[in-house]
């Protein structure tokens, strides 16, 4: 098995809490063992209510989601998490993540798929992205907070 400890990240990258949006028991337990390395914490939910639920009382910067859901969708999850004052990066993740899924997670807004079985690298590199441009989002919001006069 991959370790997650040989894959380079950045500082900063380790100290995120991060959705898990999957009934898949295999792809959990692999996610836990990848993330397990990397210092990330993990929350995880079984359905696309949960998810919804867990997002609208704590800020997350990302959410990995299986692409069906007993209950929905990664779309819907999309939908629910764009109303939110800061909405996580989504990563969708599908046992047949064919090209067709690729751009259909891109073109709706999505950050990135993943295959499962997970390889260490690619979760670990998409992740670590998502997290970046997460806050790089935040800090540009922050500056034009500041840049805005009083009225």
């Amino acid at each position: 098995m991959e370790r997650a400890e040989s894959v380079e990240r950045k500082p900063g990258d380790h100290a995120v809490t991060l959705l898990v949006v999957g009934s898949e028991a295999e792809d959990l337990f692999r996610l836990r063992s990848i993330c397990g390395g990397t210092g990330w914490r993990l929350h995880e939910v079984p359905t696309l209510r949960a998810a919804v639920a867990h997002l609208e009382h704590n800020a997350i910067p990302v959410v990995l989601c299986q692409r069906h859901l007993p209950d929905g969708d990664w779309t819907a999850l999309r939908d629910a998490a764009y109303r939110l004052r800061e909405p996580p990066h989504l990563i969708v993740w599908s046992h047949h993540a064919a090209n067709s899924l690729g751009a259909e997670v891109l073109n709706l807004g999505g950050h990135d798929v993943l295959a499962a079985p997970f390889r260490v690298v690619e979760v670990v590199y998409a992740v670590s992205a998502a997290v970046r441009k997460w806050r790089q989002q935040g800090s540009s919001a922050a500056r034009l907070q500041q840049q805005v006069p009083a009225a």
